[in-house]
């Protein structure tokens, strides 16, 4: 049962604060960093979309998570920046292949490729679609990066799965089988997609237009009775 947010206020506001994740629930950073380590070696030829998905899909089925009594939206997962150490070091190696060529002109603009922070993925598609239904659509691909694309959602599915499992909920248990149909399940299943793109560390994804994404989930949900205004 979902508390009014007056009884939980406090809690939520220093849920990010006060979060322990649950030791049994996952690995810890060492065991991680040695799980990515072991990939690497046994794989030194891979391409990075498939070694960035890799990583995404460990953490996501064997990070540690935390159960969120009295939030509505469950989505912690305890990643150790790994990502981001990883997008770091391969900046690094490739900044070192043009360290031996000739300073700019003067007045010259130099700036980094923005290409892992400034995006507003298509929200409309993860609501339409749900998980389930973009994995099936990238894993009907034969390129790497639909192999990377299904090797992500997977991940992003046993996630949903093991929340579910540590913390049952019905709104869980849909998500990870089939597209949102209530406004609840929409933005639970934006929260969770939000925070697995958030891993990369540069915390600046747009979340969309939510009276355009979710306005006619939630107008369904008042005339069903599933909400009120009050909820």
């Amino acid at each position: 049962m979902i508390k009014p947010f007056d009884d939980v206020r406090e809690q939520l506001e220093r849920q990010y604060v006060d979060v322990v994740f649950d030791a049994s629930s996952g690995l810890s950073g060492e065991q991680l960093a040695a799980e990515l380590g072991r990939h690497r070696d046994e794989n030194p030829d891979e391409p990075r979309i498939l070694t960035k998905a890799w990583l995404l899909h460990l953490l996501c089925s064997r990070g540690r998570i935390t159960p969120e009594p009295g939030d509505p939206f469950v989505g912690k997962l305890e990643h150790h920046d790994l990502p981001r150490t990883l997008r770091t070091e391969w900046l690094k190696a490739a900044a070192r292949e043009f360290e031996d060529d000739p300073p700019a002109v003067p007045g010259a603009w130099n700036g980094q490729l923005d290409c892992a922070s400034h995006i507003c993925p298509d929200w409309g598609q993860l609501c339409n679609l749900g998980a389930v239904g973009l994995r099936d659509q990238a894993a009907a691909g034969n390129s790497v990066f639909h192999q990377a694309v299904a090797m992500v959602f997977d991940g992003l599915i046993a996630l949903i799965k093991r929340y579910n499992a540590l913390q049952p909920h019905p709104v869980l248990a849909a998500l990870a089988e089939r597209p949102p149909r209530t406004l609840h399940e929409a933005l639970q299943l934006a929260y969770i997609y939000h925070e697995v793109m958030e891993l990369d560390g540069m915390e600046i994804r747009s979340m969309g237009r939510f009276d355009l994404l979710y306005n006619d989930l939630l107008l369904h949900d008042l005339e069903t009775g599933d909400l009120t205004r009050d909820d």
